[in-house]
């Protein structure tokens, strides 16, 4: 007998990946949507790489199930559904082309951010995979190309952005990190607007890429209004509503507490950061209504497992209570377009049947990602009184000695 909370899990993967599908298949009507442009071509390869972790999830489904499902449904040629995997994945094109060189590309655009990066490299293509050979500092620099980033608005042409050419030290990661060039902008960007993406390269065809970008993402309920504190009660969640944003597709929040050490020589500002897990919208036409709920008892639990008992130290969180100008909860959201999203996705090591992902690409003439995020934080949040005294005297804190909303210790009154 198979698992079958394995196979049905698997299943729930496939609905998914087949509804995605649909969905980017809704304004295609002729060939010639696909091949008629690079923002088409781009929607094609991103649905044939969605086919290709089908048909190989297929072939896992069929493993743990003892060939036994499957056959359940004759009326369906699962032969040709899981051999589409392959046809895809060796005749779409040669990747281990001896003769060619690979453009790597990674860019994000977010209006909020001062200046704007291009990361652009070149890997021979030979025994190992392009993302493999980037990391090799005499192959990865092209010389004497040209990196552009055009404004589009309703099929119009509205300006032309040239980026300069600069040189950065590098954290180990994708590519070398001696001798890096990325190509930079301060311009500007409109959030109502889309961007492609042109690289032109001597004696190859112009690698490409579009898209547009996020805007308007707001936290419903007064959530900002500094009257809004935050409360983390055993018996009720705190819950955090928004609607979602056209382009975006992903939605991650980052909360950052902010505490002060004191001791006899003197106070010492700290923080500690508490991701929450990402949350996914249903489309990217925006208005879909969503939420995340953060169990009270789970922000006791983050606090314990992150800061170390001291009986030297008294601990204050930050609040206008103790006379500081601003609280202590900081609420970072970092929003992503649906492309960043199935990147991340892809890239990021299976924890399921699917062991063997395709790379993902938006890149015309290239691989890589050119998409969009944003940012939006709401600082010095106000934990409420009764949170700082069950931080102070709770079960799982009780040791670390922050002082209660009254400025005293819990075993002090």
């Amino acid at each position: 007998m198979y698992d079958k909370e394995l196979a049905l899990e698997v299943l729930v993967q496939i609905e998914a990946a087949l509804r995605t599908i649909a969905e980017r298949f809704k304004p295609v009507k002729t060939v010639s949507d696909f091949t008629g442009s690079p923002a088409g071509m781009e929607k094609l390869d991103s649905i044939c790489m969605l086919l290709i972790v089908i048909g190989e999830t297929l072939k896992k489904l069929d493993k743990i199930t003892d060939t036994s499902l499957l056959a359940k449904y004759p009326q369906i040629d699962w032969k040709k559904v899981k051999g589409l995997r392959d046809v895809i994945s060796h005749q779409y094109f040669d990747v281990n082309a001896e003769w060619k060189d690979i453009t790597v590309v990674y860019c994000l655009l977010n209006q909020n951010d001062s200046s704007h990066y291009v990361k652009v490299n070149k890997a021979f293509l030979g025994e190992q995979d392009a993302y493999i050979m980037a990391q090799i500092s005499d192959s990865f620099n092209y010389e004497n190309i040209n990196v552009s980033l055009e404004r589009w608005k309703n099929d119009n042409l509205l300006q032309t952005i040239i980026l300069d050419t600069t040189y950065i030290n590098k954290e180990s990661g994708i590519f070398a990190t001696d001798n890096n060039i990325i190509y930079k902008t301060s311009d500007s960007i409109c959030a109502d607007s889309e961007y492609k993406l042109i690289i032109d390269i001597p004696g190859k065809e112009p690698v490409t890429s579009t898209t547009k970008l996020i805007d308007g993402f707001r936290v419903l309920n007064n959530f900002e209004a500094p009257q809004r504190v935050i409360g983390f009660s055993s018996s009720s969640p705190e819950t955090i509503e928004w609607y979602s944003v056209e382009n975006a597709r992903l939605y991650e929040l980052t909360i950052r507490f902010h505490y002060y050490e004191i001791t006899g020589t003197g106070t010492v500002a700290k923080s500690i950061d508490w991701k929450q897990p990402a949350k996914l919208s249903p489309t990217i036409f925006g208005n879909d209504k969503m939420s995340l709920e953060i169990p009270g008892e789970s922000f006791y639990q983050f606090i314990a497992a992150n800061i170390s008992v001291d009986e030297s130290v008294e601990r204050r969180v930050r609040s206008v209570l103790y006379g500081n100008t601003t609280g202590c909860m900081d609420f970072m959201f970092m929003l992503g377009g649906d492309d960043l999203n199935t990147y991340i996705e892809v890239s990021r090591p299976s924890n399921t049947i699917v062991q063997e992902k395709p790379a993902f690409t938006n890149i015309v003439n290239g691989v890589g990602i050119f998409s969009c995020r944003y940012d939006k934080n709401i600082f010095g949040k106000e934990l409420s009184d009764r949170s700082i005294d069950s931080l102070s005297c709770g079960q799982y804190t009780r040791d670390l000695r922050f002082v209660k909303s009254n400025g005293k210790l819990c075993w002090d009154d």
